[in-house]
């Protein structure tokens, strides 16, 4: 069910219709957070007794050991149903499960789910976002939970799909695992928070994770399955996993741009070059590429030609389930000249189209279309031209948005990169609460490889105490760091392994309640250790070293119980705050630590 023109009244109406299906402790908290403007616009409440097969698809094939069967998935007492069986088919055992993936594209946004997920032997149970309708659309994956049989963690995940240039050295943006909570039946509310600025994960109402990246602009599927991964005979089967609601709200974001890869840097890399991300096309096979160089913004545009015939093009999204309102469209564009067409246009918004030409120009000329007043909660933007052979025209940097209010100034632009310095961060703006309950923020395993790195982190720790903050620490070898603090006050950065290292130790450098600034370095053989941007303690020389990918925050499985033969005390999760965690792949100088 889509849910369309909501105003105040409608919402009373829909909350309390609400209230009468599901029990009225969910329907008060399955609401985005309050005073942000989020908008109800796509509500799927599984009633009745079959799939909306116009709204969503089964998920089929083989995913591991799991096989997704159409037929293990069925709607019911208002849920969605996914059956998990250990089967014969076609003469072969198999292991099956199935889910759901939407037919419909979404964008920033709210989105929430309530579903009672198995958490028995080796079933993978998942709500997330992904790919989308057209295929060339993988461009990122919010993981709002993925859990693993046995276990009531839940894993909040933001991995890149995309493949640059430096693919091999780029991060996934965020990892965390974060134990949560279900009612008395069985049932676990879960959202997140797509916005401009990043990610921002909720478990039953309450915020528990957040991941900063900005300008990764995309509208894809939401799937809703069950893998059943399990290899063995599991007693705990046939049973079902339920899905009681999905919903997805929007609002309005005014200078955001909300078109993805409207200046073609997502086929930067490893990507066909005739295959925009997340554009269609129609029209003369081979006139559409993108090319890097020259472009209005960044590194990469889109050239419409064809070299030897006349031809046709069409490059082409449709946005849906966006807020209604008035917005422009604006782009960079030049043109070789004397095209038949050569023009951008929106359509489908609820209005008559509009358009506006690309005129002859050898610079950059920046057109715009005003005033679009989207009343249906979609929109289509199309690139088309009609021309001669050798007719060219370039499109870079199409903006599609609300404008601002007046006197207010629209930021700077930045630079798109996937590949940063630093080349992973989180906390930029707030700081990550660690309670000492096994939640686990884990890194890439590209992040700290080489002869070269650098953590940079501020906590406050809620109090002195043998505290483990940051570890990968293999048991055996010279490679691995880690950071931890004492109970004597002492902050104390580790190179090598539990069998094998060399600690950096700051004395009596940390308070219970005060800010900390610590600033690990490791160059080639050379250790330093700086607390709020003073060098405390620098070692040469050194054996071991940092090349060793990955690690984590939080529960870091108590790797500093032991140290080889030499047995010392039981380190504690850390308990406070971390904020502004960057890593770097090189060594950062004393200037730069002092910024």
């Amino acid at each position: 069910m889509k849910l369309i023109d909501l105003n105040p009244n409608g919402l009373i109406k829909i909350g309390l219709l609400l209230a009468g299906i599901f029990p009225l402790s969910y329907s008060l908290r399955a609401q985005p957070p309050k005073d942000k403007g989020y908008v109800l616009l796509f509500d799927e409440s599984f009633n009745g007794t079959q799939l909306n097969e116009n709204d969503w698809k089964y998920r089929e094939g083989k995913k591991m050991t799991g096989l997704s069967r159409k037929e293990n998935v069925f709607v019911s007492n208002g849920s969605l149903h996914i059956a998990l069986r250990q089967e014969t088919i076609n003469g072969k055992p198999e292991n099956t499960g199935g889910g759901v993936i939407s037919k419909h594209q979404f964008g920033y946004g709210y989105y929430e789910c309530r579903s009672k997920p198995f958490t028995k032997g080796g079933v993978h149970s998942s709500f997330w976002q992904s790919e989308g309708v057209i295929p060339n659309n993988n461009i990122f994956e919010i993981d709002s939970y993925e859990i693993y049989g046995d276990n009531l963690m839940g894993n909040n995940n933001f991995y890149l799909h995309l493949k640059p240039r430096d693919y091999q050295y780029a991060p996934y943006p965020y990892h965390s695992v974060i134990p949560f909570t279900v009612d008395k039946d069985g049932w676990f509310l879960d959202a997140y928070e797509y916005t401009p600025e990043g990610v921002i994960f909720y478990d039953n109402g309450k915020e528990v994770a957040r991941s900063d990246w900005g300008e990764l602009t995309a509208a894809q599927c939401i799937w809703l399955t069950a893998l059943n991964l399990r290899v063995k005979k599991n007693e705990f089967l046939p049973s079902v996993g339920l899905i009681d609601h999905f919903r997805y709200y929007a609002k309005d974001y005014p200078g955001k741009n909300i078109l993805p890869n409207g200046d073609f840097e997502y086929n930067s890399g490893k990507i066909d070059r005739n295959v925009p991300v997340a554009w269609q096309q129609s029209g003369t096979s081979g006139a559409c590429t993108v090319v890097d160089g020259g472009a209005s913004r960044n590194i990469s545009k889109l050239r419409l030609v064809s070299g030897d015939s006349p031809y046709e093009k069409e490059v082409f999204q449709n946005l849906e389930f966006i807020m209604n309102g008035e917005y422009t469209l604006s782009a960079m564009v030049r043109s070789s000249g004397g095209q038949k067409k050569a023009l951008i246009k929106v359509s489908d918004f609820g209005g008559k189209d509009l358009s506006v030409d690309v005129p002859q120009a050898k610079e950059w000329v920046r057109i715009e279309i005003p005033k679009i007043s989207v009343s249906n909660h979609q929109v289509r933007i199309s690139i088309a031209t009609t021309a001669a052979a050798g007719q060219w025209m370039e499109i870079d940097n199409i903006q599609f948005m609300k404008p601002l209010p007046a006197g207010i100034k629209a930021e700077a632009e930045v630079p798109f990169k996937v590949v940063r310095d630093p080349f992973w961060s989180t906390a930029e703006k707030y700081p990550v609460q660690c309670e000492g309950n096994g939640m686990i923020i884990g890194l890439s395993p590209n992040i700290g490889t080489g002869n070269k790195l650098s953590i940079d982190l501020t906590l406050t720790a809620k109090r002195k105490d043998d505290m483990s903050v940051f570890a990968k620490l293999p048991q055996s070898g010279i490679s691995g760091r880690g950071i931890y603090l004492t109970k004597e006050g002492d902050v104390v950065f580790r190179i090598g392994s539990r069998s094998d290292y060399t600690d950096i130790v700051a004395p009596k450098a940390y308070s219970a309640g005060k800010p900390c600034k610590i600033t690990c370095v490791y160059n080639d053989g050379s250790g330093m250790l700086y607390i709020d941007s003073k060098l405390i303690k620098q070692v040469k020389g050194i054996r071991q070293n940092t090349d060793a990918g990955g690690g984590r925050f939080g529960d870091v499985m108590n790797v500093f119980s032991a140290v080889g033969d030499k047995t010392g005390p039981k380190y504690a999760e850390f308990s406070g705050t971390i904020q502004d965690i960057k890593f770097y792949n090189r060594a950062l100088d004393a200037e730069e630590i002092k910024m």
